[in-house]
């Protein structure tokens, strides 16, 4: 099993979906915005939405997709509801990496009515420069060395099936 599921691990009945591709094409850009090609044929689904419980009776409702955010918005929101408060996790980059420069958790006590910004570490991996990616590799072998579990093949595998089901739902080819 995968270290730190956040909500519990795999859904308890295959969840609902709906994967479409929207766009014909998207524009690609360089590091600084610069672009290098207008109109990349686009192959892959760019719309994602999920409905479904997880085996740990959490309720999920996801959606994801192509393309900027709406202006003066994060390009991720991900709300954690409960009875005693609510978790915001936001930032600019879609999916979510703990080393995201802008990247927000807060916490809301409904008792207190209170909102709690939580400290997020530092770029402790980063020791070359080399960006965002280099932390979260950092953080993976870390806990590998600390003995601690973290993703196997047959979490991999049960990803890929996971997908596949997806597919087959929306009419799509099996990956």
């Amino acid at each position: 099993m995968c270290s730190r599921p956040v909500l519990g691990y795999g859904f308890g009945t295959a969840p609902k979906s709906l994967v479409k591709t929207t766009r014909d094409t998207i524009q690609i850009t360089d590091a600084a915005g610069k672009v290098i090609d207008p109109a990349y044929e686009l192959n892959a689904p760019d719309f994602i939405a999920l409905n479904g419980v997880l085996s740990s009776g959490v309720a999920v409702s996801l959606t994801i997709r192509g393309g900027p955010p709406f202006k003066n918005t994060p390009g991720l929101q991900w709300h954690l509801y409960g009875e005693k408060g609510e978790i915001r996790v936001t930032s600019s980059i879609a999916f979510l990496s703990f080393t995201s420069p802008d990247l927000k958790i807060e916490v809301h006590d409904f008792e207190k009515d209170d909102v709690e910004i939580v400290e997020i570490k530092g770029r402790e991996f980063d020791d070359f420069e080399l960006g965002m990616p280099s932390d979260n590799v950092g953080r993976a072998y870390e806990t590998i060395a600390e003995g601690k579990g973290n993703c196997a093949f047959e979490d991999a595998v049960e990803r890929h099936r996971f997908l596949n089901s997806l597919w087959k739902e929306n009419g799509l080819e099996e990956m």
